[in-house]
């Protein structure tokens, strides 16, 4: 079953063939989007298609968007060069405990993964209490702030990647180059030229990966912008338009365009950028999205198609497509 969602989008956007900007929020039940003709970003229900939240914090709009690993920080790039921190409340859930007490209770008592505060505390609640923000119950899915708009980038988003346990906001662009925040302060520390790229990524080792399209290399820096190692991937791969990396830190997963009804998923060790391994496969549409399990065991592939493609540990396979025939997945490949 299909849901449609109602959604002006800006035409701009559509004529350039760019990713709509979109991002889930890990209980699966809201969506994110931008890209909107207004400068609008609204919160989708999943269920039934409808409008949760609306709001506009930019002047031109939003091109790029990354979510905390906890879906309570949104970071937004605009097509001014301006960056804008939004935090995202949910509707307070009712918590039934199922037949299976474990797996229930397990995902409540499970330490924050943005945990970076001897108390307890995470960067949501630190800029919650700074933008001294209502602690109101919600009953709908709503987007505060921009709690912070940094400017300073000086060029159109093209990426952004945020790692709270770091307090870093990244954004790159073709020609501007990299541009580093703190999300606590809502600041620019630090702007790197010669960190340009199109695509961006945070290991919470504290390497900065970098995806430049102009000239077909791939970079790892430190968060201080010091080049650790760079590789050149002309005649080596088609054009990068996705990367994850590994909840260690430790672990790159990028995806490739479509080039003559093939794609490629290449793993990548940080910060050496020596290829762990590479599966090439028949597609008719880019990879678009990637995500690895906690454990680094299981890596989910998602086409522009909407096909999706599992790389996993063979021993667990048949209960990882289980779990996903469950959720709701109906184009397993």
């Amino acid at each position: 079953e299909s849901i449609k969602f109602a959604a002006k989008l800006d035409p701009k956007l559509l004529s350039s063939g760019m990713t709509l900007p979109c991002a889930a929020i890990p209980n699966g039940r809201f969506l994110i989007v931008a890209g909107h003709a207004d400068n609008s970003l609204k919160v989708y229900n999943n269920e039934t298609g409808a409008v949760e939240n609306a709001k506009i914090g930019h002047r031109a709009p939003v091109v790029a968007l990354e979510l905390s690993n906890d879906g309570r920080v949104l970071a937004t790039g605009s097509a001014d060069g301006t960056v804008g921190i939004w935090l995202v409340k949910l509707p307070a859930e009712k918590v039934t405990i199922g037949e299976n007490v474990r797996e229930t209770i397990a995902p409540i008592i499970r330490i924050n993964e943005n945990n970076i505060f001897n108390d307890g505390s995470t960067v949501a609640d630190v800029i919650e209490t700074a933008a001294d923000v209502a602690t109101n119950v919600f009953t709908k899915a709503t987007l505060q702030g921009p709690i912070s708009l940094c400017k300073g980038h000086g060029e159109a988003i093209s990426s952004l990647a945020l790692n709270t346990n770091l307090d870093l906001l990244l954004a790159v662009s073709p020609f501007a180059g990299a541009s580093f925040y703190s999300i606590m302060k809502g600041q620019l520390f630090t702007k790197i030229p010669s960190l340009a790229g199109s695509l961006c990524a945070i290991s919470d080792e504290g390497f900065v990966i970098i995806w430049n399209e102009r000239t077909w290399t791939i970079k790892v820096a430190s968060i201080n912008g010091d080049i650790i190692t760079s590789m050149s991937l002309i005649e080596k791969c088609p054009k990068l338009t996705t990367m994850t990396v590994s909840s260690d830190g430790y672990r790159l997963a990028a995806g490739t365009e479509e080039v003559n009804g093939q794609v490629a998923v290449i793993a990548f060790d940080l910060p050496s950028l020596n290829v762990r391994q590479r599966w090439d496969f028949e597609s008719q549409s880019d990879i678009t999205q990637l995500v690895l399990t906690a454990d680094n065991t299981n890596l989910l592939a998602a086409a522009y198609d909407g096909s999706i493609r599992l790389f996993n540990d063979p021993s667990i396979s048949a209960r990882s497509f289980n779990q996903m025939l469950q959720a709701g997945w109906t184009n397993v490949v």
